[in-house]
């Protein structure tokens, strides 16, 4: 439909009420041609120009015969309503669309490992602190057994604990060292 004036009462400022509910903010009607850049500029600075409430009061369609009143103007009212929720269309790079595939794929085999279940966090008691603290030795992590029970030998010689990214060589050289002494 070409030349259609939109009506809209807008309202600036936080809505206040009077006792009967009737608003009683600061408002005023401006009337717009639809499909035209001004109509989209409007609708894109509703929030910058402070504007908290707009709808649609009024839809005209002016032809060379007189004026039609038009009496369903919920696709205007849509236009507005969604230029108040606006949503962000930003292209994804390839990058981006491999790892958020990538990411639904390890979801997906996580729940398969799972049988679907989500996995149960057990709290640490005094029962099973030893098991939570240790980490133990894996067909992956052979070392670790050994990584631990240097760490626990380095802390009882100097009385400090050794750092927690510290590799078993470096340990058992600080071993040595303390030993050597």
């Amino acid at each position: 439909m070409k030349n259609v004036i939109i009506t809209l009462r807008v309202y600036r400022g936080k809505l206040n009420h009077d006792a009967n509910g009737n608003v009683t903010s600061e408002n005023q009607t401006v009337k717009l041609r639809h499909d035209i850049q001004e109509w989209y500029n409007f609708l894109k600075c509703l929030r910058i120009n402070g504007y908290h409430k707009v709808g649609v009061v009024r839809a005209v369609q002016m032809t060379s015969e007189g004026d039609k009143e038009i009496t369903d103007f919920s696709k205007y009212s849509a236009e507005v309503k969604e230029a108040f929720t606006p949503t962000l269309n930003i292209a994804k790079t390839p990058e981006q669309i491999q790892i958020e595939k990538q990411g639904k794929e390890i979801a997906e085999l996580k729940a398969l490992i799972t049988g679907g279940k989500p996995k149960v966090i057990e709290p640490i008691t005094e029962d099973n602190k030893d098991v939570f603290s240790t980490p133990a030795p894996t067909a992956a992590r052979p070392e670790a057994g050994e990584l631990e029970v240097a760490r626990k030998r380095l802390h009882e010689l100097s009385g400090e604990k050794p750092h927690h990214a510290k590799k078993l060589a470096s340990i058992l050289v600080a071993i040595k060292e303390i030993e050597d002494k």
